[in-house]
């Protein structure tokens, strides 16, 4: 049986990879979404003494994660799709 996707099937291959690391990271991180913002925090900052800018900078690199995790994710499909495209 011939080939019919041709060189495609690796790009192919990469972007289902990356939609499915997304998937599993964005799952994990609804789920401890409200543990980090509300146990994690208040736990810090009573139990620990742990300064409040330490925790608003801990909740502000935990917000802006799926952000960066999702763009680092696109990009590196883009520079595996380029790659692939390069020497096919």
């Amino acid at each position: 049986m011939k080939n019919t996707l041709g060189d495609k099937s690796g790009m192919i291959y990469t972007f289902v990879v990356i939609l499915v690391a997304l998937f599993a990271v964005m799952v994990c991180y609804i789920a401890l979404d409200q543990a980090v913002k509300v146990h994690i925090v208040d736990m810090g900052k009573e139990n620990f003494n742990v300064s409040n800018s330490t925790m608003d900078n801990l909740v502000m690199v935990w917000d802006a994660f799926p952000f960066i995790f999702a763009l680092s994710l696109f990009v590196m499909g883009l520079l595996a799709a380029m790659a692939s495209s390069r020497y096919g």
